[in-house]
């Protein structure tokens, strides 16, 4: 008896991995959508030597500037794992084409009210790139047995790292991030899913010095196509 309970315990222990690795699914996708900065990015008072800004040539002296990151397209990758039909782990990476707006107030007249002046394409606007990258936790909500229907939330952890001239124009370009987001996919054939979601990068910019440390919020908003294998 005490040998045949040793055999079932050993086939039982050999068929529980092999069953994990019969239903694990891979998926890779590609997507493409929408960069929304939800915050101002920094500001500070700045020093601006005389003919330094195109819309006041003639000031030079102290100013308040204020710099945001612009709506821009993304685009990027991932890859998931899903171990069961409930939970899965993810990787995505996603490249941001975001020039940075400045704002600053020149003060005009002693005294008088500030003036405005936006700094546009073409003068004192930075050309900048923006790359962000994660890991995530994602668990299926719904997933019905028998409908090409996944509805799901995720959450974990990445970094949004600055480059092109807005890197050159800071100290600290990369950031760490804590990562939530939630999305859908739809089954158009097999192994073929039409996938959406929104993903939100939260973190704190801190640049130092005359610059305003402040909570950011960076929301990716993107559809692509993903290509399921195995389960």
């Amino acid at each position: 008896m005490r040998v045949y309970r040793a055999v079932v315990l050993a086939l039982s222990l050999a068929v529980v991995p092999a069953s994990l690795s019969a239903q694990t699914q891979f998926a890779v996708s590609g997507f493409g959508g929408a960069f929304l900065p939800a915050s101002d990015l920094t500001g500070g008072i700045f020093f601006f030597p005389l003919g330094s800004i195109a819309e006041a040539p003639s000031f030079q002296g102290d100013v308040a500037a204020t710099f945001r990151q612009k709506t821009a397209i993304q685009f990027g990758g991932r890859l998931t794992v899903w171990p069961t039909q409930r939970f899965g782990i993810e990787a995505e990476a996603a490249y941001v084409l975001s020039d940075l707006d400045v704002d600053v107030l020149v003060p005009i007249g002693d005294p008088g009210p500030p003036l405005t002046v936006t700094l546009r394409e073409g003068t004192e606007e930075i050309d900048g790139t923006i790359f962000l990258g994660s890991v995530n936790a994602v668990l299926a909500l719904i997933r019905p047995p028998l409908e090409p229907l996944v509805v799901f939330v995720s959450a974990g952890a990445g970094f949004v790292s600055r480059g092109g001239d807005v890197g050159d124009s800071f100290e600290e370009t990369t950031d760490i991030a804590g990562t939530w987001g939630f999305g859908l996919k739809y089954g158009v054939a097999r192994g073929v899913w039409l996938r959406g979601d929104v993903r939100d990068y939260i973190y704190r910019f801190e640049e130092g010095g005359d610059l305003e440390s402040k909570w950011q919020n960076d929301l990716l908003i993107n559809a692509g196509l993903e290509l399921s294998f195995g389960g």
